[in-house]
């Protein structure tokens, strides 16, 4: 081999390795793919407890806190519930089966296939009560043709390839799901970039894909953007996936004359429909919101960074107020991120900016829809949250305003939040459904956060389709994806309005506690950790614990 820009001489064993190995991947049965899988599973689940342990070193944050929920779920969970749902997929196709199953299948008002990928296993109609996942295939694919347009990638003639990774910083699970997504849906062997961030991780990873890595298939590497740029140039790579901002993305990817996917982030919006709302509405939602917006510090991608409420609602008013609230309560959080607690202060210091908290949260309350913000253009990665209030004359006509807004005044396209009452639902029923058509986002959510179709991996994650490597906005192409969906658009994800008992007044029938992800849970971290070993091995004896821990709120 020989490179077409000078590189690191680290670089050049691990390509070397994987040149040797891309023809035999290709070749590689199902069945040991299989095999490969589920060793990743079974050994993320082994290095789970040292994988918090570090993050917790790192990010310094208490074991027993909520931060340790994040981390339980966003690292170890995302990754073994990852492996078991590719693993069944997998059997499924080298069975000749479909991986989704039939019954879930529906069609869209427009003639589209909508798959329900969640729940999916009999255990989630227990742990995820309440809680959907549906798929939304391209309007091209229709029930009858859904399963031509699905693990296509298995009925074809494989092309060796090697893909290069550019891991996230942020979010642990990232890199490794974007691995495996690259090998399975693929075909292709990968070597990995660890972030700078996190690359204190890579050993863990080592280990949790050794068995990949002692087939030649998978490599890591560490460096800075010098590594990746090089990398990326390197002619023996023949695609790149990029998870991060857009001007790494823009630096490395126009020219480059390969395939290049991408997950880029954007400003993402949580709309707030009127309706009628109790006292304990506002504080659960508030808590929601805050949830949403602070998570890891605010350093994720589908973190809202603009709320957009109802004007003249006199619940508006009290939302704000409550989510106020919330944030003056909540604990110091270290910034860990290179340059977050900058870019924060920076925003602070903008006329009519508010800072509050211990956790110090910016809030721009006053942003006007049409005046062209900078919040509305800039993802400031970070604990801001902006407020636009839209006119409304009606919840349907509010709807209407405010997904247009979303669509056509917000930078991006990753993921979008609605927050709706289910009385409002039922008497707006053409409406509310028609926003959810409407908008124009790869992700969203309905009375939960959009980090629900992350951690679901039935669910495709990425932008909305049709960007490119020139306009690429939150990016091109989707990962996770373990059903190996061909064309998906977008995975709605729903939520229940209000936790038990109080969701039963309102029709919602199910036996749904706060989830263990809210800054408010006191048992979450146990909770995500009984969830994480649970999903590694789903066994029945393992579930008391875990819903006594879960209803324990």
């Amino acid at each position: 081999m020989t490179a077409t820009v000078p590189v690191t001489a680290d670089l050049l064993a691990p390509l070397d390795d994987l040149d040797r190995s891309q023809e035999r991947w290709t070749k590689t049965s199902i069945a040991d793919r299989v095999a490969l899988v589920e060793s990743v599973g079974r050994r993320m689940d082994f290095v789970a407890e040292r994988w918090v342990e570090a993050a917790a070193t790192e990010k310094r944050f208490s074991l027993d806190s909520p931060a340790a929920a994040e981390e339980w779920l966003s690292g170890p969970f995302a990754i073994v519930a990852y492996c078991r749902a590719l693993a069944q997929t997998l059997r499924r196709v080298g069975a000749g089966q479909n991986p989704y199953h039939s019954r879930a299948v529906k069609v869209g008002s427009d003639g589209r296939a909508i798959v329900e990928v969640l729940p999916f296993d009999w255990y989630d109609y227990l742990l995820l009560s309440g809680y959907t996942l549906e798929v939304r295939m391209d309007r091209s694919v229709t029930p009858a043709t859904l399963a031509e347009n699905t693990a296509s990638a298995y009925r074809q003639t494989p092309q060796p390839g090697i893909c290069a990774v550019l891991g996230a910083g942020n979010v642990g699970s990232i890199a490794p799901l974007d691995v495996l997504y690259k090998l399975m849906a693929h075909n292709q062997v990968v070597i990995l970039k660890m972030s700078p961030v996190n690359d204190y991780l890579r050993a863990l990873l080592e280990e949790v894909f050794a068995d990949l890595i002692d087939g030649g298939y998978v490599r890591i590497v560490s460096g800075g953007n010098h590594v990746g740029r090089e990398l990326v140039h390197h002619q023996a790579v023949t695609s790149v996936h990029i998870t991060g901002s857009r001007a790494t993305h823009d630096a490395l990817a126009p020219g480059l004359g390969k395939q290049v996917t991408s997950e880029l982030g954007g400003v993402s919006p949580i709309i707030v429909v009127p309706g009628p709302w109790t006292d304990a509405d506002f504080k659960y939602q508030a808590a929601q919101i805050a949830t949403a917006k602070l998570i890891n510090v605010g350093y994720n991608c589908i973190a809202p960074q603009i709320l957009v409420l109802p004007a003249n609602w006199e619940g508006s008013s009290r939302l704000i107020e409550a989510i106020g609230e919330l944030i003056d309560a909540l604990e110091p959080r270290y910034p860990y991120y290179p340059g977050g607690e900058e870019r924060r202060a920076g925003v602070a210091r903008r006329p009519g900016a508010v800072t509050i908290g211990g956790f110090p949260t910016t809030i721009l309350p006053d942003l006007t829809p049409g005046g062209r913000e900078e919040a509305f253009r800039t993802e400031y990665f970070g604990p801001v949250l902006g407020v636009v209030k839209i006119d409304f004359s009606d919840p349907a006509y509010f709807m209407q305003a405010a997904v247009a807004f979303a669509n056509n005044e917000l930078d991006g396209s990753l993921g979008a939040n609605l927050i709706i009452h289910p009385q409002t639902i039922r008497e707006y029923q053409p409406h509310f459904d028609q926003a959810i058509s409407n908008l124009r986002y790869g992700a969203i959510a309905v009375n939960t956060w959009t980090a629900l179709n992350f951690l679901m991996p039935r669910g495709s994650w990425g932008s909305f389709p049709g960007n490119t490597v020139e306009s690429v906005g939150s990016g091109v192409g989707v990962v996770h994806n373990a059903l190996l969906f061909d064309r998906p658009e977008k995975t709605v994800g729903r939520g229940p309005f209000s936790p038990m008992p109080r969701s039963w007044r309102h029709g919602e029938l199910r036996a749904s506690p706060p989830p263990p992800w809210s800054l408010t849970s006191r048992h979450g971290a146990q909770t995500a950790r009984l969830l994480t070993r649970f999903i590694a091995d789903p066994r029945a004896a393992r579930l008391p614990p875990l819903l006594r821990s879960a209803l324990s709120g």
